[in-house]
């Protein structure tokens, strides 16, 4: 984009692709803009580095689908090391799913269940896991008249490739279910910092 395209957008879009150019700026291996880019920048500022070479263009896709395809770059970059958060795209089905990397390297999966039974659920992980529960926990929280009001259940399977740990929060206003599957080598670090704790704790 020139800079009198730039000066002519509309203030949604200049802030939409300032939110962009700041990002690609962060994720650059070239130093050129990065130094000047310290925050998201103005129109003025845009019209600026259009004028100093910088290539800017706008993306109208949604935030989400850059967000996600900006990830999936950075896993290709063999120099990159950080860790790498992947979401599936809102009101995916069947669930949403997010994929943690580390090094490169798929090291997690959060799954957020909506509408699905608790006992379904574990039972059907532990068919996939082809494994039993190493731990199962029950906690009521009940009224002061006694009537049971919220019941956490977490149920957890620990094998020699993964941890899987699946925690449901019965009564709470956002009520939900969520599996946490993560790998040995993971499970182990983790442990390490966490040692002497239940693993339902």
């Amino acid at each position: 984009m020139t800079p009198d395209e730039i000066h002519a957008l509309s203030k949604h879009d200049v802030e939409s692709l300032a939110a962009q150019i700041f990002a690609n700026v962060l994720h650059s291996t070239d130093t050129k803009f990065r130094v000047k880019l310290k925050r998201i920048p103005n129109r003025g500022e845009l019209e600026d580095l259009a004028r100093q070479g910088m290539p800017i263009s706008i993306d109208k896709r949604m935030p989400d689908v850059i967000e996600t395809c900006h990830a999936l770059l950075l896993l290709t970059q063999p120099t990159f090391s950080g860790p790498v958060l992947i979401r599936s795209l809102p009101n995916s089905r069947p669930r949403p799913i997010t994929w943690h990397f580390v090094r490169g390297a798929l090291s997690q999966i959060d799954i957020d269940f909506h509408g699905s039974d608790f006992d379904v659920v574990a039972n059907d992980l532990s068919t996939k896991i082809s494994a039993r529960p190493v731990e199962n926990k029950e906690i009521d929280t009940p009224n002061i008249y006694g009537a049971t009001i919220h019941v956490h259940r977490k149920v957890a399977w620990l094998t020699r490739e993964l941890y899987v740990l699946l925690e449901d929060e019965e009564g709470a206003i956002d009520e939900q279910l969520n599996a946490f599957v993560m790998s040995r080598s993971t499970y182990d670090e983790w442990a390490k910092v966490h040692g002497g704790k239940n693993s339902l704790d």
